[in-house]
């Protein structure tokens, strides 16, 4: 589903999802950094990771261990994120090789 869900709270590792590929819990009250176990558990690259953590009060960096999602588009507008990784903005299949461009 759709976010907006009314979460609070700090982001969890959802490390014993292993066949999550699609997670929006984008436009709720969830606070933190994101984890660098976030999503560890998921098993292999078949599908591309959609994650979207808009509107929501994360902040800190994106950490250089989602590297290992050959695939990714994360969304993250309107949040209190500073930096990306620099080990991630080399990844080319991420948001077709533009990620940490700001628009």
């Amino acid at each position: 589903g759709r976010g907006g869900a009314g979460i609070t709270g700090k982001l969890p590792s959802f490390a014993e999802n292993t066949e999550l590929h699609l997670l929006d819990l984008s436009s709720n009250t969830m606070t933190g950094t994101i984890p660098s176990d976030f999503l560890s558990g998921v098993k292999g690259d078949r599908f591309e990771m959609e994650v979207d953590i808009s509107f929501n009060g994360f902040t800190g960096t994106v950490p250089a261990e989602l590297n290992r999602f050959s695939k990714m588009k994360l969304t993250a507008i309107r949040t209190e994120i500073t930096k990306v990784d620099e080990a991630l903005c080399e990844m080319r299949d991420w948001w077709n090789g533009e990620v940490g461009i700001v628009a």
